[in-house]
């Protein structure tokens, strides 16, 4: 137990060290002056606000299902509730955190010189696994059943016997899923590559926090998230039926439910035998598939891949110098993954939220009772008849805030110098233009915006049945903002770039140009909105003028921004030390 405690020290700081860096927050080089233990605080400090926001939020949503259940006579659902969801979410998450902490970062090499036992280290990586799932379960269910429990007036021991309860509905579906994992990565390739298993875990947290958020969209205003699981008479058929397969949930719900009878000893002493049962499974399955798992994933190697003559040809052939930046930074955005779902992902999936947010609007307007006028009737009847004409100016006022708005979130042309890192350095010795590499380092974010507007403008000229000349207005107004955002981003990077970063989300997320790409495009649809009214004000309310004004106004500070990005790039190549 000694070599147990002491064990768990370096690996508690290191399991703190990687959520830090999850977030962003790894320590750089640059800033001597920060000491560890500052930089530790903060992290804490960023971790403990974020997770009181959700414990918050956890106190209002017991607060309301309690409600609910008080009026229709079932209180106990509650407790059935967080029972299930619990586990599914240990189940969900449980993945995602096993595979790169026993794993991908197990640094197993360095514990296994230490003078204490195999069992000793398995048991600490697993308790360096297990508390990073308990804790985000813990944060959304615990504050929610305090609540419950004292709206409720339970007994004391209901609140005594609450932290074991939230023990025993999670541990044993962890271990279940770690035995599971152990088994198919020591005898399959399964999620063995680091990189695409980030890629894909990546993509799957994204897709479902936009589920989840579609599913809060879709709920009446009058509804809370998951009171559809309970009738009207309170009784919840589908936790009820799904209780007895999860039999840690089900003693533990028993556990709490009875927390005023004797029935409730018995049922707590039933899950923690079962949780035994399942670690005692665990440890001896751990000590013969964990350690061969790991140091045989650790062994072996991808075979590089083959090239024909024909490959080898192609490769070695002289291309432009454009051409072979623009590949590699291509490669880099989609082979990284930290990169990929901060840039391109994020690209890609945040105008389909949004269309798929207005969308499930327009459907709930359409639906609502007493309403005789159809909005998207009315909105179609502007666009065909031409009555757009007659708002132009409002037309490229919202075309170039929306722009604004999506151009700001990718970060691609914002991280362009920073995602080089130290190799930068060898951009000042390649033989190639300066102008050559500033337009391969832009092509992948305005190419992105270019793409996205092609397809959003076409998709509401054809929606709306409006003409080409909307479509044409649209697109061009919709390109030349997004070009300007990217720019001043751009430009920003340049000014202030972080080539000495040591984790992949640095260069993405904590730079001065990730922080104007986010927050400055709102300062910049601000003064758009200033100087249509402006223009509007000046030219005697003339819908023309003011959307002209406005163009030539956009057109104007893009030449500005283009012309200062240019210089930037000249004094950058200059006074950088190799």
């Amino acid at each position: 137990m000694r070599h147990y405690l002491i064990l768990m020290r370096p690996l508690w700081r290191e399991m703190i060290g990687n959520m830090g860096q999850g977030m962003g927050l790894g320590a750089s080089r640059r800033k001597k002056k920060i000491s560890l233990k500052q930089s530790k605080v903060k992290s804490t400090a960023l971790m403990a606000f974020i997770y009181g926001i959700l414990a918050f939020y956890s106190v209002i949503y017991g607060m309301g299902i309690t409600r609910i259940l008080l009026e229709t006579g079932n209180p106990d659902g509650f407790i059935q509730m967080v029972a299930l969801g619990a586990p599914a979410l240990v189940l969900l998450f449980g993945v995602l955190q096993a595979i790169p902490t026993l794993y991908h970062e197990s640094n197993l090499e360095i514990l296994l010189v230490l003078p204490i036992k195999p069992q000793v280290i398995i048991a600490g990586k697993l308790t360096q696994a297990f508390l990073p799932v308990l804790l985000f379960p813990f944060t959304i269910f615990y504050p929610a059943l305090i609540t419950h429990g004292i709206m409720t007036g339970r007994p004391w021991l209901f609140f005594v016997q609450s932290l074991p309860f939230m023990l025993l509905i999670t541990l044993a579906p962890f271990a279940v899923v770690t035995i599971l994992l152990m088994i198919l990565m020591r005898y399959t390739k399964l999620a063995r590559d680091k990189d695409r298993f980030q890629m894909v875990t990546s993509v799957v947290v994204i897709l479902l926090a936009v589920g989840f958020s579609f599913f809060i969209n879709m709920q009446s205003s009058s509804q809370m998230p998951g009171a559809s699981l309970f009738a009207p008479d309170g009784s919840a058929p589908l936790l009820s039926g799904a209780l007895p397969y999860l039999p840690s949930s089900w003693l533990a719900n028993g556990m709490l439910v009875y927390a005023d009878s004797w029935y409730s000893i018995l049922n707590g002493l039933a899950a923690l035998l079962f949780n035994l049962a399942v670690l005692a499974l665990l440890f001896f399955l751990a000590k013969h598939l964990y350690l061969p798992g790991v140091l045989g994933m650790k062994a072996g190697g991808k075979e590089a891949r083959k090239l024909t003559r024909d490959q080898t040809m192609r490769a070695l052939s002289p291309r432009s110098a454009y051409r072979a930046i623009l590949a590699r930074e291509t490669k880099l955005l989609l082979r990284t993954p930290a990169f990929f779902t901060q840039t391109v992902l994020a690209v890609v999936l945040l105008p389909v939220f949004m269309i798929g947010i207005l969308v499930v609007t327009f459907i709930q307007l359409e639906k609502t009772p007493g309403m005789d006028l159809s909005f998207l009737a009315l909105l179609r009847f502007w666009g065909a008849s031409g009555q757009w004409k007659e708002s132009l100016w409002l037309l490229v006022l919202i075309s170039s805030g929306v722009a604004a708005f999506f151009s700001g979130t990718n970060t691609m042309s914002a991280s362009a110098i920073s995602r080089q890192g130290k190799l930068f350095a060898y951009s000042k010795l390649a033989p190639v233009p300066i102008h050559t590499q500033v337009m391969a380092w832009l092509t992948p974010g305005i190419a992105c915006m270019t793409l996205l507007w092609l397809g959003l403008s076409l998709g509401v000229t054809l929606f709306l049945g409006a003409s080409w000349l909307f479509g044409l207005l649209v697109f061009v107004t919709a390109w030349v903002n997004a070009y300007l955002v990217q720019m001043v981003s751009f430009y920003t990077d340049m000014a202030f770039p972080v080539l000495d970063w040591t984790n992949e989300i640095q260069p993405v997320k904590n730079t001065k140009a990730a922080l104007v790409s986010s927050l400055g495009m709102f300062v910049y649809i601000g003064i758009v909105v200033g100087i249509t009214f402006l223009l509007r004000w000046l030219s005697g309310g003339s819908n023309l003028l003011t959307a002209a004004g406005l163009i030539l106004f956009i057109l104007l500070v893009a030449s500005l921004a283009s012309w200062l990005v240019v210089r930037r790039a000249g004094r950058l190549f200059k006074s950088l030390d190799i």
